[in-house]
């Protein structure tokens, strides 16, 4: 949709047979974006004059626009509009546009009659690809600063309010405290595709074994997971041609080789723009970006939710999460009940804007534990970027001056990471023992570029409060060599920072204060929010029950923490 700001420069009501300088101009501007919308044909039917925006949405039609009335005429007629049999003529030296003379006419009467107050003078079109045409009545009454509006071409079925991102994202629409209905409905040559990419690369669905493994960190390479769009439907509302993947590894992998259709699925609302014009900037209630984990990675699917608001809670940046029930709808004719998930929102534009007040910075998803800069742990095919930030990053993180010159190691480090927040994320994250992430494995966070200075951001965090894992210690929260942490030393962010009195310091009065009475992780504040969502899954038998089994896993874990903060001093050596 865009508005049409009319501002007569000449009043219409004063137009005669004298010949007069006259201007129609105006802007035109997408109300869904707010900025000038360029090549809209702005045309005035009678006097058969056209024009088209300039790329800031301005346009003009008048006097001082360089017309020619005849073939091969170089001078630059005199021009003024004139009401004729209730409709406006452009006289250009006797003649109008289309060549045909015209017959002197009388000027009108001042003031004009008050019929002619109603008459039609002409009618200006605006007309663009992707909009519906609109046209505009030009009466006698027209006033300077008048505002019409015009929209895109969109499907059946479209709220602006659900759908468009003219509206600010409403993370209470997308993240209720019920368990909203999602289903994905494929045409079956495009589900087909889908999952023959995966056959490709990986070998039979429900096979029992992958060979698809990539590098580094990747169990699925990229080429086996492509974009297909896909219908999605909730609260009796669609959303068209939005786009789908498979995602994640582990999780990918695991559902993969088990043959079930409960796969872990990403969604892009508008990734499919330029072949569906009609789904332009199109959005969940203000998202365009989401994830859907299966309960293989969490039975409950209330573990994320649970620990991004603990995080929140905490002032660490983390997506927002919750269960949901998923149904899939191939294109054969059969629903799927694919059960309970977990969605996730993906850092990107919402998230940005609310935690951090803008979102032009770079945002990174390494796979980097930072001891060195290697460009293939930091690619993203969204991002134009010569990694300039990222190398400063590591070369503060490992700087040699940080045990000669501390002083000046914090004012250079600070400088390009927030490290009280890093510091804060990496207390609550050892707090809820979320072992898939930095400090064990060096993938499952992102880093945003915030104006200069990097902000961590947790995710992935579906694998807390299993105290079962042993990728994490259980019996020392400082990275140390008896910790059991995988390698400990590996990862220099936290080495470096604990080996530091200053740092170190701080990571524990972040720790005390997350399990301290009252505090985001006690003991507490963890079973009421268990007890919560146990409420939101009791329809879901096992999810049920996974959830009220981890009901304790708090209390003992804070009775570990308070047991390892006892036992070091800072800093650490």
């Amino acid at each position: 949709m865009f508005r049409v700001a009319i501002v007569l420069l000449t009043g219409l009501a004063t137009l005669s047979g004298a010949q007069t300088a006259w201007n129609l101009s105006g802007k035109v501007v997408d109300a869904e974006e707010g900025n000038g919308l360029n090549a809209v044909e702005v045309s005035l039917v009678q006097a058969g004059l056209r024009t088209t925006t300039a790329k800031n949405g301005t346009w003009i039609l008048g006097s001082n626009v360089d017309l020619r009335s005849r073939a091969g005429s170089s001078h630059r007629p005199e021009s003024f509009l004139q009401l004729a049999n209730g409709r406006l003529s452009l006289r250009l030296d006797g003649v109008d546009l289309r060549g045909r003379a015209l017959e002197s006419i009388n000027p009108p009467p001042a003031p004009l009659a008050a019929r002619a107050l109603d008459a039609v003078w002409d009618t200006l079109v605006f007309s663009r690809d992707g909009f519906i045409e609109k046209r505009l009545p030009l009466f006698t009454s027209v006033q300077p600063g008048m505002v019409d509006s015009l929209r895109r071409v969109r499907y059946e079925g479209w709220v602006d309010s659900s759908h468009s991102n003219g509206f600010k994202p409403d993370t209470l629409d997308v993240f209720p405290d019920t368990v909203r209905k999602f289903t994905f409905r494929f045409a079956k040559a495009k589900w087909d595709s889908m999952m023959q990419a995966m056959t490709d690369s990986c070998g039979k669905f429900g096979g029992n074994r992958t060979n698809c493994a990539a590098a580094g960190l990747d169990f699925i390479e990229s080429g086996a997971t492509i974009w297909v769009p896909v219908d999605l439907h909730a609260d009796g509302q669609v959303w068209k041609n939005i786009a789908i993947r498979l995602k994640g590894n582990a999780s990918l992998q695991t559902a993969w080789k088990k043959g079930t259709y409960s796969l872990p699925f990403r969604i892009n609302t508008d990734k499919f723009e330029d072949t569906y014009p009609e789904t332009k900037n199109q959005r969940f209630h203000g998202f365009k970006k989401l994830t859907f984990y299966t309960s293989d990675q969490d039975s409950s699917s209330v573990r994320s939710p649970i620990a991004s608001e603990i995080f929140r809670e905490s002032g660490v940046a983390c997506p927002m999460a919750v269960p949901v029930q998923l149904f899939l709808d191939r294109g054969d004719g059969e629903v799927l009940n694919l059960g309970i998930y977990e969605m996730v929102e993906v850092p990107d534009s919402p998230m940005l804007n609310r935690l951090f007040g803008n979102d032009t910075g770079h945002l990174y998803k390494p796979e980097s534990n930072l001891s060195k800069f290697t460009q293939s742990e930091w690619f993203d095919e969204d991002l134009e970027t010569d990694y300039a930030d990222v190398k400063a990053l590591v070369a503060a993180v490992n700087a040699s001056n940080r045990t000669t010159d501390s002083a000046a190691w914090h004012r250079t480090l600070e400088a390009v990471i927030d490290v009280d927040g890093f510091l804060n994320w990496l207390a609550v994250n050892t707090a809820v023992y979320n072992w898939d992430t930095y400090g064990a494995l060096s993938h499952n966070y992102y880093l945003y570029n915030d104006k200069g200075r990097f902000r961590w951001i947790a995710y992935d965090i579906s694998f807390s409060f299993n105290l079962n894992m042993t990728m994490m210690s259980r019996t020392s929260i400082w990275y140390d060599a008896t910790g059991g942490f995988g390698g400990g030393g590996s990862f220099p962010l936290i080495k470096n920072l604990l080996a530091d009195k200053t740092y170190c310091e701080r990571y524990r009065s972040h720790m005390v204060k997350a399990i301290a009475a009252g505090g985001p992780a006690s003991a507490a504040n963890f079973q009421a929010r268990v007890d919560r969502y146990a409420t939101m899954v009791s329809a879901f038998p096992d999810a049920l029950k996974s959830a009220q089994g981890i009901r304790g896993v708090m209390t003992t874990r804070v009775a570990e923490i308070e047991k390892s903060l006892a036992a070091k001093t800072c800093p650490l050596k």
